[in-house]
């Protein structure tokens, strides 16, 4: 049973770097908007709520997002949003558990990858 606990662990621990660290750009990078400290100020900044969700989530600061995904924390992707500013997420058909959320720049990079508890 710990062994089990451990391996889960890892692998949540594994999902969650590869989800924030692993993007990558193989195009042309000068036709981004954002210098790469704009990119981390916006990610300092972000936050969803509320938290734990029960039907609709927002985010705090929609400057420069792009894009919201939702995964399960096996990896899969569950939904999507096209970020527009002051609209809310509908997440009500979500199961109950824990949520990862990647939030895309509008240069298709990944900003942060935030926790999600649905309730």
């Amino acid at each position: 049973m710990i062994c089990m606990k451990k391996l889960l662990l890892f692998i949540l621990f594994a999902l969650t770097c590869s989800l924030t660290y692993g993007q990558s750009s193989y195009g042309d990078d000068s036709a981004d908007n954002m210098t790469v400290v704009e990119q981390v100020k916006i990610a300092n900044n972000l936050q969803v709520f509320p938290n734990p969700a029960i039907d609709y989530i927002s985010l705090n600061n929609v400057e420069g997002v792009k894009k919201i995904a939702v995964f399960n924390l096996i990896g899969n992707e569950v939904t999507s949003f096209n970020v527009v500013a002051g609209e809310k997420y509908y997440v009500g058909d979500l199961r109950l558990g824990m949520y990862l959320i990647q939030i895309v720049g509008t240069n298709n990079k990944t900003l942060t990858t935030l926790r999600l508890s649905k309730k």
